[in-house]
């Protein structure tokens, strides 16, 4: 299901931790999607087989999630598969939106993060509203990954049954963005109408190698309208590969061992001292003062 039989052939099935946890994650991503019979539906495995574009992809979601800023509300008004908001960390409050009803249907259960608001309708129209703003913006993150321009794409045909692939449309989304307060990030393909628009206000862009469908490697860009942080959301997936991923984890493990083992005044001694560092390098107070905020009522559009 999650993987061709034809294409294994004589290769060896090499399991790494990575993988063990994606294969976990989708069995229970897959009881998540069951009927009322217990039964997995139809339109879950077939959606989550062919979901054109999702950030699944072995070292894709790991380096977005890596570039986002710490946050009490995170929104996907494009959700999709949504594999960036299942694998990170949860926020206090999460929302996610899709035009196709079948992508809230089949895909998502509401249960899969705890506080998970979803909506079908017009990514367009729920960003203009206001009722979601936080009294501190700098608290809100969204993550953008609309259908991309069709210029862009390789295949020139509709992908999407909400597609979204026409300049006006994009055009209308970026001049949405820009004037939002709060931290937002949107992928893309390289593209002259989101250089010229974002560049021109200010965003940065990381460059993202993501793998497609015929086993190549493909570069998207990730705009964001802040520096870069000095504080994660969530460090889980810091690191380039897996390997250097794997390392800093087993990095931090010895340094949790080591304070565990210390004297308890030792021990705060020397958190003092790395508190005073990490005030001295300017992190934003703001992106550290995160205040859980109640869930929202969303109106009727």
């Amino acid at each position: 299901m999650w993987f061709s039989h034809s294409k294994i052939g004589a290769k060896r099935f090499d399991f790494r931790k990575r993988d063990v946890k994606r294969l976990k994650h989708n069995i229970l991503w897959l009881n998540s999607s069951k009927d009322g019979n217990g039964e997995i539906t139809d339109g879950a495995v077939n959606m989550a087989n062919h979901y054109t574009g999702g950030k699944g992809g072995s070292g894709v979601y790991q380096k977005i999630i890596s570039m986002m800023p710490p946050h009490s509300l995170y929104i996907e008004p494009f959700l999709g598969n949504g594999s960036v908001m299942r694998y990170k960390k949860a926020a206090s409050n999460s929302w996610g939106i899709d035009d196709d009803d079948q992508v809230i249907n089949n895909l998502w259960t509401g249960k899969e993060i705890p506080n998970l608001q979803l909506t079908c309708g017009n990514a367009l129209y729920w960003l203009k509203q206001t009722f979601w703003l936080t009294k501190n913006p700098k608290d809100t993150l969204i993550y953008c990954d609309p259908p991309y321009l069709m210029e862009t794409r390789r295949s020139q045909r509709q992908l999407y049954r909400c597609d979204m692939a026409d300049e006006d449309s994009h055009y209308e989304l970026l001049s949405i963005l820009i004037d939002l307060p709060c931290l937002v990030m949107i992928s893309c393909y390289p593209n002259e109408l989101y250089d010229n628009m974002l560049h021109a206000n200010g965003w940065r862009y990381e460059l993202v190698k993501c793998p497609t469908r015929g086993g190549q490697w493909i570069d998207e860009y990730v705009f964001m309208n802040f520096p870069k942080p000095l504080e994660l959301h969530d460090y889980t997936f810091l690191g380039e590969t897996y390997r250097e991923r794997d390392n800093i984890k087993r990095q931090r493990q010895r340094w949790i061992n080591n304070f565990a083992k210390m004297d308890e005044q030792k021990r705060y001694a020397i958190l003092s001292a790395l508190e005073e560092i990490r005030s001295g390098n300017g992190t934003n107070a703001d992106a550290r003062s995160i205040v859980e905020v109640p869930l929202f009522e969303i109106p009727n559009d």
